[in-house]
């Protein structure tokens, strides 16, 4: 799903105060970051990474590798910092809903 402008702004201002919860190491993607920002997701829709690269063209590839794996949407990225979303469904079970014709 891509987001439309009006959608990646108002993410942006609500990502504006969140802080940097995961740290992308410079061993890169791996399995275990990739379940810790799945776990993130599991408490919220949109998380903040910072990423340790040695320059802000490579931490743009390893955003986008990360949005590709997880999967999730990229927001936005400045300098070192990664703001993902993604959308979080709930289903609701049958046991949920009442009968009124009982």
């Amino acid at each position: 799903m891509t987001l439309d402008n009006a959608t990646r702004q108002a993410l942006k201002a609500r990502a504006h105060h969140i802080k940097s919860t995961i740290q992308v190491g410079r061993e890169g993607v791996t399995e275990p970051v990739l379940a810790m920002i799945r776990g993130a997701f599991g408490r919220s829709d949109l998380i903040k990474i910072r990423i340790r690269t040695q320059s802000a063209s490579e931490a743009d590839g390893v955003a986008r590798s990360i949005a590709a794996a997880v999967p999730c949407e990229l927001v936005a990225r400045t300098g070192f910092v990664a703001v993902l979303h993604k959308i979080v469904i709930t289903s609701t079970s049958p046991e949920d809903s009442t009968d009124e014709t009982q």
